[in-house]
């Protein structure tokens, strides 16, 4: 009998959420409730990332700078670190492989500007100083389950992505909004598939409605870019919807602009 992988991710994502629930039960306490919800997307992404590479959190810093503080952190563990306590480290921009912001809700315009702009000045800073240097950025916002989906959200982090990227230089690579809203990030040479054709569309963001997979397709980009996944078979392993996630596109934001448009408007 066959594998079931479109179960498989939904129990995944179902997984990410019962690791927080867990910790949350433990320990009562507000405050921390962010520093818990962190904690428990470093733990399943411990489980599915090559051992070449460790998942941490921490700072980045050059000779003349330093970043904030990155909630999660994956390092090239065949590289060395300045500093490392614990899940904590202190390394230079050519030993990141990812950088990851986590949130436990991100809606309103104002918010979603300062926050993802945080996250691409962190880009900008690991791009500026390792020479070439390829790495991940993404955000992972958990988004309250009473939390009714909501397009214009999307619209706002693509509008927030947009102006980061024309200020910063970085373009957000993937964003997973609660159970359902994804965003995506596509090269200028990516092959994307409009109707029955496929063709380069030019660099671009698109957003996705993906029920209860967005999580997972967040963490199998990731892997992908890290790990190079092999092949169209293998592929769908990691991203089982059958007819592709581009029948749930909702918008899409070209590079180099800022608002977005439905998809059921010209493209």
């Amino acid at each position: 009998m066959p594998s079931d992988f479109y179960e498989y991710h939904h129990a995944l994502c179902y997984e990410l959420a019962c690791i927080k629930d867990k910790i949350r039960h433990l320990v009562q306490h507000n405050a921390t409730d962010g520093a818990f919800k962190e904690a428990a997307l470093r733990t399943v992404l411990r489980r599915h990332l090559p051992d070449t590479m460790k998942v941490c959190q921490g700072f980045v810093v050059t000779t003349d700078d330093q970043s904030t503080q990155v909630d999660i952190l994956i390092i090239d563990s065949n590289k060395p670190t300045l500093f490392r306590d614990g899940d904590l480290v202190i390394v230079t921009p050519d030993v990141v492989k990812a950088i990851i912001e986590v949130k436990t809700e991100l809606d309103h315009p104002q918010e979603c500007d300062t926050e993802i702009h945080k996250l691409a000045k962190i880009g900008q800073l690991c791009s500026e100083h390792s020479e070439g240097h390829s790495f991940w950025t993404g955000m992972f916002i958990y988004r309250p389950e009473q939390s009714i989906y909501s397009e214009r959200s999307q619209e706002n982090l693509l509008r927030a992505v947009g102006r980061a990227h024309l200020s910063t230089g970085c373009c957000v690579n993937c964003i997973s909004h609660g159970i359902r809203g994804f965003i995506r990030y596509w090269k200028e040479d990516a092959v994307l598939f409009e109707q029955s054709d496929s063709r380069r569309l030019g660099a671009r963001w698109h957003s996705y409605d993906l029920e209860s997979l967005a999580p997972s397709y967040f963490i199998g980009n990731l892997i992908h870019h890290l790990s190079s996944i092999d092949g169209t078979e293998n592929s769908r392993v990691w991203f089982p919807m059958d007819n592709g996630k581009e029948c749930k596109r909702r918008f899409f934001l070209r590079r180099g602009e800022t608002e977005p448009i439905r998809f059921q408007q010209s493209t």
